[in-house]
């Protein structure tokens, strides 16, 4: 029977305050939005998201960013991954480049900052990705394979730059983000991995959400952007489709109310249900998918025999639309 892979990809990130300078402690910001430390003292972070998906026999994907470590956080970098991979789960590249930026400033290519990373040329980038690869490295991660530029931010320089790096998988095409931060151009809306500059190109999952009233409208598979009724009807219709791998978006701090209150952020009631439930459905539904992790596919010969194109996006319903709309909407005023 045809199982479509399943990658649970967690973008793994903290935003020190922009008028503090970053010398001052950050361990606020760590707290909050890696560990998701909330003010009743409930932590929702990495570690309730891994322990989740092992309760579930899951692997995640944590897309961890390691430029804070040139802004001498490289002890907090260490202990993340260290986290992570005490609890059998993947470190993978992330990159923001905006820590450049923070005063004081610092770059690694001149005095350039840049908020996104397709900014840069494909000279800059490889210096770039080379330094926030030997960051990640150097505070225990192992076989790194795969990256994902913040904000998506990059172009199809940033797949070559991956490809003189030693990165076989990029994950930063977000059709949502095209035209936006996102500069990478195709000839057609990609679903589906595909062979381009060198590497393997693993687009975020990306639907028609309200296909009756604006087809072209198209939402990530993204655990605080989608319902878990959107999230099912997808992957049903992804198992009907044979498609080859999907893949899910969340961060580190997607399960809290971010807030700027020194008290800390409030839990997030309704993004928390849904990954308990998106997590509950892929094991029982493990006939048809297989939850793995792409050291998995690059080391058991998981990739594509052969790049998909001309496949069509997968639609939910208009009614789902509607669902989500009221459930984010009484979630963003009541706070649950």
């Amino acid at each position: 029977m045809h199982r479509v892979n399943v990658l649970i990809t967690v973008d793994v990130e903290c935003w020190p305050q922009v008028d503090h300078p970053l010398g001052e402690n950050i361990g606020n910001e760590i707290s909050h939005h890696i560990y998701g430390r909330t003010r009743s003292g409930e932590e929702l972070g990495i570690n309730w998201q891994m322990d989740v998906l092992n309760q579930h026999g899951l692997r995640g994907v944590f897309f961890v960013e390691s430029l804070c470590a040139m802004r001498g956080f490289a002890q907090s970098l260490r202990e993340v991954v260290r986290s992570i991979l005490s609890h059998g789960h993947d470190v993978e590249l992330h990159t923001h480049t905006e820590w450049f930026g923070f005063p004081p400033v610092k770059s690694l290519v001149g005095n350039k900052c840049a908020q996104n990373l397709k900014d840069y040329s494909l000279d800059e980038q490889v210096s770039i990705l080379t330094i926030a690869k030997q960051h990640l490295e150097n505070c225990g991660a192992d076989n790194v394979v795969a990256f994902r530029a913040g904000n998506f931010g990059a172009d199809n320089n940033t797949l070559r730059a991956c490809n003189i790096v030693g990165l076989p998988v990029d994950s930063s095409y977000n059709p949502v983000y095209v035209g936006r931060d996102c500069g990478m151009m195709f000839p057609q809306t990609r679903s589906q991995p595909f062979r381009v500059e060198g590497v393997w190109e693993f687009p975020v999952t990306c639907f028609r959400d309200h296909p009756l009233f604006q087809r072209s409208h198209l939402r990530p598979l993204q655990i605080t952007a989608t319902s878990f009724q959107e999230m099912s009807t997808v992957l049903h219709q992804a198992s009907r489709h044979r498609m080859h791998t999907i893949v899910i978006l969340t961060h580190s701090f997607e399960m809290t109310h971010l807030s700027s209150s020194p008290l800390g952020p409030k839990k997030h009631s309704l993004n928390a249900y849904r990954f308990r439930r998106l997590c509950s459905f892929l094991e029982k539904h493990s006939d048809l998918f297989r939850v793995t992790t792409f050291k998995e596919m690059v080391k058991h010969s998981l990739l594509p025999v052969e790049t998909f194109v001309g496949e069509e996006l997968i639609q939910s319903t208009t009614t789902n639309y509607l669902l989500r709309g009221i459930q984010n909407l009484s979630s963003a005023i009541f706070k649950y």
